[in-house]
């Protein structure tokens, strides 16, 4: 079997690029797809020169290869969150010279000042610091302390809320579907010359081919300077405003957003994701029958072995899931077509014009990240949606959480433990909807207590002399356990279910090492003998433990108070009924 050939090994001359430039302020990062690169200048944050010298290395090694912030948007929003970190730094009296002055004490000051804002600012500032070999051990020593979890404060979507989001995300969608839908069939029958020419349709195919091939309708230069539409060309489109001249064959911003809100409605991806898809892949296609789409999902913020899926997704028709992908790639196709025309081809799925203007010069623009989606207007265009007597505003987010929250774990990109942990269980939603079962829950488990348990508890004093092993017994010759008037022969660990029995404090240092002593032998019994033979006792302890005629502090006290003779009695009635 052939393995292959080694790769080729670089010359000599081969080197990683510099990230830092000869100041040792400016650090260059350039994300993991080399498309995007952005320069940091660390001079810019009000921090002395040799501290500002360290933070732009450690701001590198981050940056870097192998480090974590494979993406623009992650060191971005890296640098967001050093910037209030050097104004806290700046504000100090002194400021610190470079790390090795950064006290335990300074960083108690920055933990108190981020206040409600400790979860991601204080967790990034730890981790960017921790690390670092000259920090002083104090102050790492304190960084290293756990911090407080972050409070939850983004819920899901209601199912109505969701529902109203794609409902009003696929209107829009479809809306510019239809719209190039037939403006595609239209050129197309021009192309092959089945519209009469010197017709106002012929016209209007002409006028397509145009928009298709630049991106804008034909226009002229007016005597202000300014490029106009002809009036004769305005009467054949229908007007002069997007949706009647560019718009006919490409997807507004609006549209280009509420397809991607739709597939996160649909599928469950990730924003990021989806606005990252290339077309999918036709891996099966038949004349009459249906087609299946390869989607590739590629995920960042995986590690590298497991960045990758592919999902299929069959078409057949109406509801299918593959039906919204051939939807997209027909929506989105003459944009790909019109930039390959102008000589900046591209792969991705989600595509869109990006101005207003008819008489601009061409402006289509691929999804390459998610800002440059979201971020991308229109005029009036608010991002929210009508509901009941208001309206929503579209959080991709809460709609990602939304779609988790409220689907099984086989339609997940996780494990079901991740869903319930990361994503059910915090969410405040989670825990309204749950509280009747809750509550029911809890009412059950009281109720079977009470059932099982029957032996009385009291404070008072009882006599010693009818005492048992554990208990204070109030009738030995008529026991419900044995034939009245002749003596008990039950085991003592029906004393608890006895209504003979009495529970005073006296007896709580037995009860006590006799909890403890089923707890080891659960440790070391097979579970099915465990639930046959023990389980039922350890729970009548446990409620006992658990009732509130005794605190927990009297039962933790009892089991410290416990003598010699008690742990010798108890043991050799766990012997004696281990031997039975």
């Amino acid at each position: 079997m052939s393995r292959g050939r080694p790769a080729v090994r670089p010359d000599a001359s081969a080197r990683r690029p510099q990230l830092l430039d000869p100041s040792g302020l400016v650090v260059s990062h350039l994300d993991e797809s080399d498309q995007r690169r952005v320069e940091y200048d660390l001079a810019a944050l009000r921090l002395r020169p040799a501290m500002a010298r360290s933070v732009a290395e450690r701001f590198a090694q981050f940056a870097g290869p192998g480090g974590t912030w494979r993406s623009v948007n992650s060191s971005r929003w890296a640098f967001d969150m050093l910037r209030q970190f050097a104004q806290f730094l700046a504000e100090q009296q002194p400021p610190p010279e470079d790390l090795p002055d950064i006290t335990p004490a300074m960083w108690a000051a920055w933990r108190l000042t981020t206040g409600e804002r400790q979860g991601r600012l204080l967790k990034f500032t730890a981790g960017f610091l921790r690390g670092h070999p000259r920090l002083p051990q104090g102050t790492r020593d304190l960084i290293m302390r756990r911090l407080p979890a972050e409070t939850v404060t983004e819920t899901a979507y209601t199912t109505q809320e969701f529902d109203a989001i794609k409902r009003h995300a696929a209107r829009t969608f479809r809306t510019g579907l239809l719209r190039i839908r037939a403006n595609v069939e239209h050129l197309q029958r021009w192309r092959t010359g089945a519209i009469e020419e010197s017709s106002p349709q012929w016209r209007l195919g002409a006028l397509l081919d145009h928009i298709a091939r630049t991106g804008r309708p034909p226009t002229y230069t007016a005597r202000n300077g300014q490029e106009r539409i002809r009036y004769a060309d305005a009467v054949v489109l229908g007007g002069s405003r997007a949706e009647t001249t560019w718009a006919r064959l490409f997807l507004t911003p609006a549209e280009a957003r509420a397809l991607l809100t739709l597939m996160l409605c649909t599928y469950g991806w990730n924003a990021g994701s989806i606005a990252e898809l290339d077309i999918p892949q036709i891996v099966s296609a038949e004349t009459d029958g249906p087609v299946v789409y390869r989607v590739e999902l590629h995920k960042r913020r995986r590690r590298a072995p497991h960045r990758y899926e592919s999902r299929n997704l069959t078409d057949w028709g109406a509801r299918s899931p593959g039906r919204l992908i051939g939807e997209a790639v027909e929506a989105t196709g003459p944009g790909r077509a019109a930039l390959e025309l102008a000589g900046t081809p591209s792969s991705r799925l989600i595509v869109w014009h990006t101005r207003d203007n008819p008489a601009a010069s061409v402006s289509l623009q691929f999804a390459a990240t998610l800002e440059q989606l979201a971020g991308s207007r229109t005029r009036g265009d608010d991002r929210r949606v009508p509901f009941g007597q208001g309206s929503i505003e579209v959080n991709l987010r809460r709609l990602r959480k939304t779609f988790v929250v409220a689907n099984q774990p086989d339609l997940m990109q996780h494990r079901r433990d991740t869903r319930d942990r990361v994503y059910v269980l915090p969410d405040p939603r989670t825990k309204q909807e749950t509280r009747d079962a809750i509550e029911a829950g809890v009412n059950d488990a009281v109720e079977f207590a009470r059932v099982q348990f029957r032996a009385a508890l009291r404070r008072a004093a009882t006599d010693p002399a009818a005492d048992t092993a554990t208990v204070t017994c109030g009738d030995y010759h008529h026991s419900p356990f044995s034939e009245h008037g002749t003596g008990c022969r039950a085991s003592f660990l029906l004393c608890f279910i006895c209504p003979n029995a009495v529970i005073t404090p006296r007896h709580l240092p037995r009860l006590a090492l006799l909890h403890r002593s089923l707890d080891d032998l659960r440790a070391v019994l097979p579970a099915e003998q465990w639930a046959q033979d023990w389980d039922v006792h350890h729970q009548r302890l446990t409620s006992i433990k658990q009732a509130p005629d005794f605190t927990a502090a009297e039962w933790d006290d009892a089991l410290t108070a416990a003598t010699d003779d008690d742990r010798q009695i108890i043991e050799n009635l766990m012997t004696k009924e281990w031997q039975a």
